[in-house]
């Protein structure tokens, strides 16, 4: 049972331990209601903050990883490489050899 008034360093444990939960779940719809939970239960004791905001702003990407178990981390990383190779493409006059040069660039380190 939550205390009506719990302490902080109680309140983060308790909201820690809720997160443990809600990443270990394997059913959508348990998923909704523990994030609901830990938005909900952030409010109660801390007031409006940053973290219930982006959790009720993302709630549903939230939730859709537990389903999905899919992250944005792949398509960040080819970003990341595809900037490094427009810096270091600046000097290229055409549009087409810096397409060749990322497709080598990819095919290169897929083979």
């Amino acid at each position: 049972m939550l205390k009506k008034n719990p302490n902080k360093q109680d309140a983060f444990d308790t909201i820690w331990n809720a997160l443990g939960e809600f990443y270990n779940r394997s059913s959508y719809h348990k998923a909704e209601t523990q994030l609901s939970f830990i938005a909900d239960y952030t409010e109660h004791v801390f007031g409006k903050n940053s973290f219930s905001k982006s959790i009720r702003r993302h709630f549903d990407g939230i939730v859709e990883h537990i389903r999905s178990k899919l992250t944005n981390g792949i398509l960040e990383g080819i970003n990341s490489k595809v900037q490094t190779l427009k810096r270091i493409a600046k000097g290229f006059r055409k549009i087409e050899n810096f397409k060749k040069m990322v497709f080598f660039y990819f095919w290169y380190y897929s083979a």
